[in-house]
């Protein structure tokens, strides 16, 4: 039977039979987003009237696009390791320092080097009011700071560098007008 709403049927049952009127309202399935590990990006979606399991959950999780929803490093946006052969930030790559095709000739100075609680970077008139993202990252290629500047003067002040510790960094520097892009040694003492 095909029923819409507020139709008058007869409802028969052992016999007896009454006149009604039913009021029926029908739920539409859900998309329950399957989130594996845990790291707030779905790897799938099904359509169900209730949840499928533990690690599904109705709420959106934008984007459906975690390319490996069995780690929560890895998903849309992470901070990517260098020369890991790990694809961390799902853009179909890894990211190594040695297939960059926009590592720039521009000069960058950074003083102090070795530094203790600042760096200053000094950069070409190109980039002078330009936005820049300033990635640090230790000698395992974890991202230890990600922020972004917008030069004046030439410069920019990176505040801040006393809470991290006595080591060897590598510092990436990118313009993402131009798609520049540089690494530095950093030394903290």
């Amino acid at each position: 039977m095909t029923y819409s709403s507020n139709q008058n049927i007869t409802i028969t049952n052992d016999g007896c039979t009454a006149d009604q009127v039913l009021n029926l309202t029908v739920t539409p399935q859900t998309i329950w987003y399957l989130d594996a590990d845990g790291d707030g990006y779905a790897g799938s979606t099904i359509l169900a009237c209730t949840s499928p399991g533990a690690l599904y959950t109705s709420a959106l999780l934008t984007p459906v696009l975690d390319c490996d929803d069995t780690d929560n490093t890895i998903y849309p946006g992470a901070p990517e390791i260098i020369n890991d052969g790990i694809d961390q930030d799902c853009d179909g790559l890894d990211e190594t320092t040695l297939d960059d095709n926009t590592i720039g000739t521009f000069n960058i100075g950074i003083t102090p080097n070795p530094f203790n609680n600042y760096i200053k970077l000094i950069v070409p008139d190109a980039f002078n009011s330009d936005k820049l993202v300033i990635e640090i990252f230790d000698t395992k290629g974890s991202l230890v700071i990600k922020r972004q500047y917008v030069s004046t003067n030439n410069s920019i002040v990176v505040n801040g560098l006393d809470k991290i510790d006595q080591a060897t960094y590598i510092i990436k520097i990118t313009n993402p007008r131009s798609g520049f892009k540089t690494y530095k040694k950093l030394i903290k003492f």
